[in-house]
């Protein structure tokens, strides 16, 4: 993503009053904590019921997410699915989170690598059931 996607990003949904946004999907912006921190200051987070960030720096940088995501906590908490890249966190810190934003998920798996989820993925063909159909 280019630099100062957040910013742009933000500003484009807070400033557009036409269409009700309920899901937001951003992967690899590499800006998921000013993504998070712009949903919550501007208030459009109120408006959204999920957020999945798969980005790397919520992940790599754990004392500024923590720090982050609990002085947001009370806007996330209402959220219906807080789907955010975790794999830096302690377990006494994925415990803090859960306690105080019970929709989040962490969205890496043991492993370290998401390729196994199925949303990682949304435009392939086996997401829509293609694989299960014969294509000759």
């Amino acid at each position: 993503m280019p630099e100062g996607f957040s910013q742009c990003l933000i500003s484009t949904l807070a400033a557009n009053t036409q269409f009700d946004l309920e899901e937001l999907y951003v992967f690899y912006s590499g800006e998921g904590q000013d993504i998070i921190r712009g949903l919550c200051e501007t208030k459009l987070v109120g408006k959204l019921k999920l957020i999945d960030l798969m980005d790397r720096e919520l992940g790599y940088d754990p004392d500024d997410s923590m720090e982050l995501l609990m002085k947001h906590a009370d806007k996330l908490a209402k959220l219906k699915t807080l789907r955010i890249l975790f794999n830096s966190l302690m377990e006494d810190e994925l415990k803090q989170l859960a306690d105080a934003i019970p929709c989040i998920v962490n969205s890496c798996p043991v492993d370290g690598e998401p390729m196994n989820v199925p949303w990682y993925r949304p435009f392939s063909p086996q997401h829509y059931g293609a694989d299960q159909f014969a294509l000759n």
